[in-house]
């Protein structure tokens, strides 16, 4: 750990000497990418419209903003779910464009077209990003978004090539050949129509393991020992066959993909990283490994969304794991950053500023198979003033400070407070009157977990109070994994724990086995109505919860003890990205919010992201401290 100590020391003159070293030095070749977001209109077009000017205007603020921190390869998603951002025969226009599905841009205008030529103006490669399986995005149950696709679109005229997944998702079936035929004839088309440099997928293949294909595996499936493996031979199959036939076409394109950071852990296979985290070979069946050491991708650019350092997933393990793994494969290793993260944390936190992003980016050139990395995304280093002037320095961009018009002003004020204290009064004072069985007074845990402070110390006194009350425990070596994902059973026994709630039940989920540490919570969850589930009689205990779900369960669990108000919705519009969250859980923050129980950062709620042990440990414990049980 000697390295990582003189780099965490030396990274401002690092990032001083690089300002001049990358604009001479590096190879051309190398890969300075950023992704680019479609899909629910995060990055273009920030809102859905057929104007062919404004769909012109902001893709040249965004390649206007990407050439001025000097990135050289703009990965953009044409195909978010199973659409087109650009003229197809095989896929509808997306409703990410114009609205609706299935409707083109105004005076024939084809985003693909245009961006390739601008890109190419400013010296950039436009990488055509498409996900392959998923044709719906959302999880609502009454298949709304399904019930809007085009009447052309793939998986309307052939229902029978796709699975609805537990989540409520539409996936596109990957063990039929059909459908492995359409995939390459959809990315084909792309190629042959234009000068796009490559095709891009991210790490959206199986969506997990209950996927509900047994059909599929009865016919086609003979000569494997186990649907896992059968599985990982239908994406690899895809892989090869994009790789074939893409590179007949034109044999210059860029094939590649983003996968998830973690090929497999130590403890699943002897050949896999010291890691614990989630793994794609058995999670998402994608054997990435084996396509770049076969070298069916012309790159692969692993999601390693983790800090140098982070127990769970060290980013400097990974990074070596996987050049070690490519040193003798012609396969080019990229690597997907999180430089998103940096977007909107608090300022204890070791993604705070731009450091976290500037020792990784020091400890990549110090090795030599990484050859380059891609950030995570346009809006949010847009967003994040200090990080897209710091990339503009370190890439040696055209500017050193970034213009208005390329990169939004820093924000000035504060995170807005929301505090009404005639509200808590209320909830508190109708608290005390509910019968509650006292907890004792938490005494001061003797637990010091080492990797709380600094970064997650705004999270400290919170863990250390529910540790000491037995609600939550540590990992062990004196650990915490604070930014280790919460599963939707854990949060709820928490809840139960904290507030102290019981109730008699006959019935339970039918996926929560009997005797499970978490299933008296979850019939208690049930039988009060914190939760109702996903759908079927389903829970989803081994989920991570996401921020939406987390407040609903939390809202409804103090709503037990207490008269809430039902608090306006623009508690919660008021959040830039307020249109990423589902109408069934917006009253439910409004409500936490109007009591300070929940708070967004930097204007932002983040409703889709999962929750966080260091986030769900502080809305339990304001929960605590509200009710003071």
């Amino acid at each position: 750990m000697k390295f990582i100590k003189k780099i965490t020391a030396l990274v401002t003159a690092v990032v001083i000497s690089l300002q001049g070293f990358c604009m001479t030095s590096l190879a051309e070749e190398e890969m300075r990418g950023i992704w680019v977001s479609t899909v629910v209109n995060l990055d273009y077009p920030t809102t859905p419209t057929a104007s062919a000017d404004s769909l012109k205007a902001q893709a040249d603020e965004v390649i206007a903003g990407c050439a001025g921190m000097g990135i050289n390869n703009i990965f953009l998603q044409v195909r978010p779910s199973s659409d087109a951002f650009y003229s197809s025969s095989v896929y509808p226009w997306s409703s990410y464009l114009t609205g609706t599905q299935g409707t083109a841009p105004e005076d024939g205008f084809d985003p693909l077209e245009y961006w390739v030529s601008a890109c190419h103006a400013k010296g950039i490669k436009l990488h055509a990003w498409i996900n392959p399986y998923r044709v719906t995005v959302s999880n609502d149950e009454s298949d709304t978004e399904y019930n809007k696709l085009a009447d052309n679109n793939p998986a309307k005229l052939h229902p029978d090539y796709i699975i609805k997944y537990s989540n409520n998702q539409y996936y596109f079936d990957p063990g039929l050949p059909e459908v492995r035929s359409l995939l390459v004839e959809g990315a084909l088309e792309i190629v042959n129509n234009y000068d796009v440099d490559g095709i891009h997928m991210d790490d959206y293949f199986y969506p997990g393991t209950g996927f509900g294909d047994s059909e599929t595996f009865a016919k086609y499936g003979s000569g494997f020992t186990s649907i896992e493996a059968w599985r990982r031979n239908n994406v690899d199959l895809l892989i090869q066959e994009l790789d074939t036939q893409l590179h007949e076409a034109d044999p210059d394109i860029e094939f590649g993909v983003s996968p998830s950071g973690i090929w497999a852990n130590k403890t699943t296979s002897s050949e896999g990283s010291a890691t614990s985290g989630n793994e794609s070979y058995t999670n998402l069946f994608a054997d990435t490994r084996k396509w770049a050491q076969n070298e069916w991708l012309d790159y692969i650019a692993p999601q390693i969304y983790w800090n140098i350092g982070y127990t769970i997933a060290d980013y400097e393990v990974l990074v070596n794991w996987w050049a070690n793994q490519l040193e003798n494969s012609s396969t080019k290793l990229y690597i997907g950053m999180a430089t998103h993260r940096s977007y909107d944390a608090a300022s204890s936190s070791v993604w705070y500023g731009t450091d976290e992003i500037a020792r990784q980016l020091a400890m990549n050139r110090t090795i030599p198979k990484i050859t380059g990395e891609i950030h995570f995304r346009y809006g949010m280093v847009k967003g994040n003033s200090q990080m897209a002037s710091f990339l503009t320095s370190y890439y040696g961009g055209t500017s050193s400070k970034v213009s208005d018009s390329q990169i939004t002003e820093e924000e000035t004020e504060a995170e807005t407070e929301v505090q009404t204290e005639a509200a808590i009064e209320e909830v508190t004072e109708a608290a005390a009157e509910t019968p509650t069985e006292t907890v004792t007074e938490a005494p001061v845990t003797t637990i010091k977990f080492t990797d709380m402070t600094p970064y997650y110390s705004w999270a400290e006194e919170a863990v250390n109070t529910l540790v000491a009350q037995g609600v939550v425990s540590g990992v062990g070596n004196n650990h915490f994994a604070p930014y280790d994902n919460v599963r939707r059973a854990d949060f709820l026994l928490m809840l139960v724990k904290v507030m102290d709630l019981e109730a008699d039940y006959t019935e339970n989920f039918s996926d929560v086995p009997a005797g499970e540490y978490y299933a008296d919570a979850a019939g208690i969850g049930k039988a009060l109505g914190i939760v109702s589930g996903t759908g079927n009689n389903l829970f989803r205990p081994e989920d991570y919860i996401t921020r939406q779900d987390m407040m609903v369960m939390a809202e409804k669990a103090v709503a037990l003890k207490a008269n809430l108000a039902e608090a306006s919705l623009d508690l919660v519009e008021q959040y830039t990205d307020a249109y990423l969250m589902e109408d069934y859980a917006k009253q439910s923050a409004a409500n936490l919010i109007l009591i300070n129980i929940v708070s967004g950062s930097k204007g932002r709620l983040n409703p889709t992201w999962n929750t966080t042990r260091a986030e769900a440990a502080v809305v339990i414990y304001n929960t605590y401290k509200l009710f003071d049980v």
